[in-house]
């Protein structure tokens, strides 16, 4: 595992175990918990999170059952996510998956 990625499966708190001042962070795996971060969170394919996202940028690749609060956020090919966005700059991809509502923050 490196130091931008997690493999993060019993819900600790995920800053304890993440190195601080990285552009991105990556998240395989199963996560349960509330992901608050300054960095580009990233959820990879085959990775689920259960809990919200704030971050200035989120991408979901993987799936999310929880609301996301960025500045942009992206949906992937394949990635879903069972809860609201709100964001400035939404991308939905073809394939990508949102059930939930979404609103435009300024």
């Amino acid at each position: 595992m490196t130091t931008n990625e997690i493999e993060h499966k019993n819900g600790r708190n995920l800053r304890a175990l993440l190195p601080f001042g990285l552009k991105q962070r990556h998240i395989t795996g199963y996560h349960v918990g509330d992901i608050h971060a300054p960095e580009h969170i990233i959820i990879s394919q085959g990775a689920t999170v259960v809990g919200d996202v704030i971050a200035p940028r989120v991408t979901i690749a993987g799936l999310l059952y929880g609301s996301i609060v960025a500045h942009k956020a992206q949906i992937q090919r394949g990635g879903q996510i069972w809860g609201d966005v709100y964001a400035t700059d939404l991308r939905l991809k073809s394939g990508g998956k949102l059930n939930g509502w979404i609103s435009t923050i300024d």
